[in-house]
């Protein structure tokens, strides 16, 4: 497309190509997708520049579809626009998804399933972006277009219950263009069907031979890896840990909430609306980390899990032992590079409301601004 000659193109050999290629795999699930072509919407300087202003902050990656872009932010809008992402309207924000790539045909919009979609390998673009989600606010999906991002949040985290590890999928909305990052544009092959294909077509004997190669080779990046193992082992036990102190806060500020609220309606009803909010307030920053934390355990669980897979891929024969051998370097580069901001606003939360006399809510034995209500009862 006329667009990309007017962008840098990242050679094969690019440490950030070979990065992308295997970041585009795990999106994927799939350890046969090859990148064609991935052109740079930014000078290398630029994404420093982004990131470093976000330091300290959650930045996730991000895989668009690129037919499923509206016309005002196509790849070819953004690309001669100086990779910008326009964000119409800031008091609803922009819908990202981040983890696993779901494929949207060009027209309906529909996922591609086993019964629509094009037989055969496909090729497609993707738009790559860098999302800094800050704290998310957790918000229902029927809420959606509803209420902006409130107050203190940086982002809202779309609430979605899943207890699939392969399933890694997290959609948040923003409303700040300066929080969004195009920074690759990625043409691939994929073929969904490719590695059924070769698990189909095993041969034992290919196989012994390969996993005898593949002794041999792995070596040290064998152990690195075990020892990055047990680090991310660690991590999980300390997000666990967090995630319980959570547990226990909510369980706490909510029997808090109850206490003072009966106090609360024995003395006036006009004070009940001022716990709910602080409360609710409270909540929603022990969820905001929780889902966080959530998300940085998931991310592992879904990454190992690619690994495992396509070692069972190598051990029967249909991955080459080169290849993997470079995926393992690229997974334990990715595993580095992760995202894991230790999420630890919830430590400023307390189960600490009190009432007094004159139905002043405190927080942290200090005032709430409004929330006197001596006048309406005295």
């Amino acid at each position: 497309p006329q667009y990309l000659r007017a962008l840098r193109p990242l050679m094969p050999g690019d440490v950030e190509f070979r990065m992308m290629e295997y970041q585009l795999k795990l999106a994927l699930r799939s350890a046969t997708a090859r990148i064609l072509s991935v052109h740079a919407l930014h000078d290398p300087d630029e994404n420093i520049k982004f990131e470093r202003s976000h330091i300290g902050s959650v930045v996730l990656d991000s895989w668009v579809y690129s037919p499923a872009l509206p016309e005002d932010n196509s790849v070819a809008q953004i690309a001669t626009h100086g990779g910008r992402f326009r964000i119409g309207d800031p008091s609803k924000g922009a819908l990202f998804s981040s983890g696993g790539i779901r494929l949207h045909s060009d027209e309906s919009g529909d996922e591609y399933t086993q019964r629509n979609r094009p037989p055969g390998a496909m090729q497609l673009e993707f738009l790559h972006l860098r999302l800094c989600t800050g704290q998310s606010f957790l918000m229902e999906r029927e809420q959606i277009g509803k209420h902006p991002v409130p107050e203190g949040y940086h982002s809202i985290k779309v609430h979605r219950d899943s207890t699939d590890p392969h399933d890694f999928y997290h959609e948040y909305i923003i409303n700040d263009e300066s929080r969004v990052w195009p920074d690759f544009v990625v043409n691939c092959v994929y073929d969904p069907e490719e590695d059924r294909r070769g698990l189909a077509g095993l041969q034992n004997k290919v196989a012994n031979w390969r996993i005898h190669c593949y002794q041999d080779m792995f070596g040290q990046l064998g152990d690195e890896l075990e020892m990055q193992k047990r680090q991310v082992e660690e991590r999980k036990r300390t997000i666990t840990a967090q995630l319980s102190d959570i547990d226990n806060k909510m369980n706490a500020v909510t029997q808090n909430h109850a206490h003072a609220q009966d106090r609360i309606y024995a003395v006036v009803q006009a004070a009940v609306q001022m716990l709910h909010d602080r409360t609710q307030a409270k909540l929603n920053l022990l969820q905001s980390d929780d889902v966080e934390l959530r998300r940085q355990l998931n991310y592992f669980e879904w990454s190992d899990n690619f690994l495992s897979y396509q070692k069972t891929l190598l051990e029967r024969g249909l991955l080459d032992p080169v290849e993997f051998l470079q995926n393992a370097t690229q997974h334990k580069q990715t595993i580095e590079e992760a995202p894991c901001e230790i999420a630890d606003a919830y430590h400023s939360v307390s189960a600490d409301l009190k009432v007094v006399g004159n139905l002043t809510i405190l927080v942290d034995d200090k005032a709430v601004p409004g929330s006197n209500y001596y006048e309406h009862i005295g």
